[in-house]
């Protein structure tokens, strides 16, 4: 059986891919969360996909009770307050959280969309009534129109080419990463389905989760159709 792309992505080699993402923008963004009022200053809080915890970090900061989950055991390591588990299968009992986060493009991994579904079945279950998600997607034709096909950088000593297209048939971003270190190459890839507002409004509300503001980041500014990102506010009713 093939191994599903996310998990070979999320290995060590994330870390250098990835350095660009660090704390001091985590703390920014969870700060603009709560200061627009995206965010309730509520817990227990429940990080989706936490990786190696940037977010996890910037929400108990700000006095926030926050637990991870990730099926990373690699970007888990020598975190506290996470679990190791599969977002279709959340191992916790409904009605746990007051707030559950979905950040980075975290939602639509699953090449079945049954599965994606099932992620956000799961998410309102463990959500307490009237528990807010918030799900940071991207808006798929600003995305697909500033797509840059090849791009080429150092960062922690590797050499990484990435290759990204839009497979319009299976409604994704692909992006194809070659990562020279060491004289040493590994190839892998990524694949997140994405969708358009009004498509996500109806995924969420099939699951009984009502959006209730859309915005274009994390402080909350207005979001219109050319905005490359999607910051949706859902709630359990």
């Amino acid at each position: 059986m093939r191994t599903p792309w996310y998990q070979r992505a999320f290995q060590s080699e994330y870390f250098s891919l990835y350095a660009h993402r660090t704390q001091a923008e985590a703390d920014a963004q969870v700060s603009g969360l709560l200061q627009s009022g995206l965010l309730p200053r509520e817990s227990p809080l429940l990080d989706l996909c936490c990786g190696a915890g940037r977010h996890l970090s910037a929400f108990r900061s700000a006095g926030l009770r926050a637990w991870g989950l990730d099926l990373s055991s690699e970007l888990l390591r020598g975190q506290h307050g996470v679990v190791r588990g599969d977002m279709r299968v959340l191992p916790f009992v409904g009605a746990r959280f007051a707030a559950v986060t979905s950040l980075f493009t975290s939602f639509g991994y699953f090449e079945s969309e049954s599965e994606n579904v099932q992620v956000l079945f799961e998410i309102r279950r463990v959500l307490r009534d009237g528990g807010v998600l918030l799900l940071d997607h991207v808006n798929p034709k600003p995305t697909i129109a500033a797509l840059v096909p090849e791009s080429r950088e150092e960062r922690g000593g590797a050499l990484i080419t990435s290759r990204r297209r839009h497979d319009e048939r299976g409604r994704r971003i692909v992006k194809e990463i070659e990562y020279a270190k060491d004289g040493l190459v590994e190839n892998w890839h990524e694949s997140v389905r994405i969708y358009e507002p009004d498509e996500l409004d109806a995924l969420l509300a099939m699951a009984g989760l009502f959006v209730e503001r859309r915005c274009a980041d994390f402080m909350g500014a207005e979001f219109t159709p050319a905005c490359p990102r999607q910051l949706v506010r859902a709630v359990k009713h």
